[in-house]
């Protein structure tokens, strides 16, 4: 039984398919207890809160949405004081060895403050050069995508406020990456990555567009996404130098 918090970014009408993954998912891996975050759809925009953070927004009403439910799950986060949680958007497929993995990481980090740890793979991962033996987390100077990542409440109170003052006008996991020096908080990425996106892989259409790929795409994405994991991500300079020189703040 997981001890922490873990919330599921879902739509509240019209994705059953995904609750029933998550459903069955989260509990074979160790998670039985998760909250849904089903406030903030579409038709949710147009309230007081939805004009008030989108008002100068030119992005799609889907990632508009997308943010507004991350905000909300942040909020949830302030309101009853919890220290940090797990997010998790619906199509996540958790990787294997996630409940031993999971609690390295939450060990790893007990003592850390002003933290947001991507744990979705994403096709990337932290080169060969950077790891340390039994080392699970590295700091890193950009975010990934927010399939899955733990958050700690002092960023979440960092965001939510930022957002409330100014809006927001770019998608959450492009946030995540710009904001962090503005901000003054700290970003890391997972060795082992403990989950991928099912709309990533053509398990689910994806929520942003509503399509699913080809058969053909999907085997283009594996190969591709072999070649960066095993290839790319450790030779390539725009990911190697994201582990450069990185501020850590309190």
């Amino acid at each position: 039984m997981n001890s922490y918090t873990v919330f599921v970014i879902h739509v509240s009408e019209g994705y059953n398919e995904r609750k029933e993954h998550i459903d069955r998912e989260l509990p074979k891996n160790g998670i039985s207890n998760y909250e849904y975050i089903l406030d903030g759809d579409i038709k949710d925009l147009d309230s007081p809160v939805g004009k008030q953070l989108f008002s100068r927004s030119s992005r799609t009403k889907a990632e508009q949405s997308c943010f507004y439910k991350h905000y909300l799950a942040y909020k949830e986060m302030e309101r009853r004081n919890i220290e940090f949680a797990l997010i998790l958007e619906d199509d996540v497929i958790l990787a294997r060895n996630f409940p031993r993995n999971i609690n390295n990481i939450l060990t790893e980090i007990e003592h850390k403050t002003n933290y947001l740890i991507n744990v979705e793979r994403a096709e990337l991962c932290v080169p060969f050069y950077y790891r340390k033996f039994r080392n699970y987390i590295y700091p890193v100077n950009y975010s990934k995508l927010t399939g899955g990542y733990i958050i700690h409440r002092k960023v979440a109170e960092k965001i939510t406020k930022d957002v409330e003052l100014n809006g927001a006008t770019i998608p959450i996991d492009t946030f995540h990456g710009d904001m962090k020096n503005k901000l003054n908080y700290n970003l890391y990425w997972t060795e082992p990555c403990l989950v991928d996106q099912g709309s990533k892989d053509g398990t689910f259409a994806s929520s942003i567009d509503g399509k699913l790929p080809s058969k053909i795409e999907i085997f283009k994405s594996r190969i591709k996404r072999r070649y960066r994991l095993l290839v790319w991500c450790h030779v390539n300079r725009r990911v190697t130098h994201l582990f450069r020189n990185v501020n850590e703040y309190k």
